[in-house]
């Protein structure tokens, strides 16, 4: 072998794994303003609808199916869950949110339990979770860089409060190149 030269193994790289997430989509009424608020205001808002999340993404290579079997063992018998949102607030100025207010404790006892088994070293423990659908986002969509005035005008477009009964979750992918589908819902209480 000549001076300098060395059998140097080249290692293929590998693409980024997808992140995967697990969320609810809260059936808000047809005339809520929820979705049009949204279309303005959040980035997300073509890619996905309306939604709580209660597993954030995670980069993973765990298949639809194992994180679906997951979810199973936890909600076979957790029962459907009747919850309220209102009051739009802001979190650390670049989100504006709409808050869930009833029912806050079972969310987050879920939320938990998701973090469990399979998920455990993916739990964020530096995040206190407040269940919420997001409305709007500064980063991202530069026209709304006004925090403030977003907040304001959520607080007036998207007043009251808006009754849902959560029956099922979704597993969502987020691929590398920016796609987000839904790949596989789960029913709650379903054994």
């Amino acid at each position: 072998m000549p001076p300098g030269k060395r059998n140097v193994r080249k290692l293929a790289l590998r693409p980024p794994l997808p992140r995967r997430a697990i969320v609810w989509f809260p059936p808000f009424p047809v005339d809520a303003p929820i979705e049009s608020f949204r279309r303005r205001h959040d980035p997300l808002a073509d890619a996905l609808p309306a939604h709580v999340t209660l597993v954030f993404p995670f980069p993973t290579s765990l298949t639809v199916t194992q994180i679906g079997s997951h979810i199973r063992r936890i909600v076979g018998n957790w029962p459907s869950l009747p919850v309220s949102f209102r009051d739009v607030e802001g979190i650390v100025d670049e989100f504006v949110v709409l808050m869930l207010r009833e029912r806050v404790d079972a969310i987050i006892a879920l939320h938990d339990k998701l973090y469990g088994g399979v998920l455990k070293t993916h739990l964020r423990d530096d995040i206190a979770y407040q269940p919420h659908v997001t409305l709007g986002r500064v980063a991202g969509n530069p026209s709304h860089a006004d925090f403030p005035a977003m907040q304001q005008i959520a607080a007036r477009e998207v007043r009251g409060e808006w009754r849902c009964v959560l029956r099922e979750l979704a597993i969502i992918t987020l691929q590398p190149d920016g796609k987000i589908s839904i790949d596989k819902t789960i029913p709650l209480n379903f054994a």
